[in-house]
């Protein structure tokens, strides 16, 4: 069914659930239009399913510091690779991209300036963190660490654009990408 005909995904019964309070944002989109936004109470393995009945949707799931729980039931519900997974529960990582069958997983260093009245020798003018992604046909999961990059303005911004949205997971990361080089030209400007 053609999502500009109005297809709905058909409603299900919320369960909630005391892992899932790291989920920010978890949106169902189909065709370039988000179709279903249930956030913290979402029935993920349900959401995925009905991801994957269409060519066109996908799953956007954003969490923020997830708890190991949070986060083994996310893996296990999209089948994240083990290794990726226990590489977004070790902190710190280098700035890596590996593949792993049909899902991509990323990590990138993300960074914010620090507006200041004046800078002194012991001032904080950059704040770090790291955004995680993982990338499947049907899903894209960002796992924030630190406060450096806020995804609702990305979130509201795509959604009012369903031409880009209409591209997949892959237009979300390339537009979460420029937001994060954004930043560094940003710091570049206020250093």
């Amino acid at each position: 069914m053609d999502v500009q005909r109005g297809w709905q995904p058909p409603r299900l019964p919320v369960r909630r659930r005391a892992d899932h309070t790291a989920i920010v944002g978890c949106d169902l989109v189909a065709g370039g239009v988000t179709v279903a936004s249930p956030g913290p109470a979402a029935d993920l393995a349900r959401l995925h399913e009905q991801a994957r009945e269409r060519d066109d949707a996908f799953v956007w799931l954003e969490l923020h510091e997830p708890t190991e729980a949070a986060l083994h039931r996310v893996a296990e519900v999209f089948g994240l690779h083990p290794l990726a997974v226990e590489d977004v529960l070790h902190r710190e990582q280098r700035v890596k991209i590996e593949r792993y069958e049909d899902m991509v997983f990323l990590v990138v260093r993300a960074a914010r300036y620090l507006e200041h009245e004046r800078v002194t020798a012991t001032s904080e003018i950059v704040s770090t963190g790291f955004v995680r992604l993982f990338v499947g046909p049907h899903v894209v999961i960002t796992v924030r660490q630190g406060t450096v990059l806020e995804l609702s303005s990305l979130r509201t911004e795509l959604g009012a654009d369903p031409e880009s949205l209409a591209g997949g997971p892959w237009s979300v990361v390339h537009a979460m990408l420029d937001r994060l080089v954004d930043a560094y030209v940003d710091i570049a400007a206020g250093v």
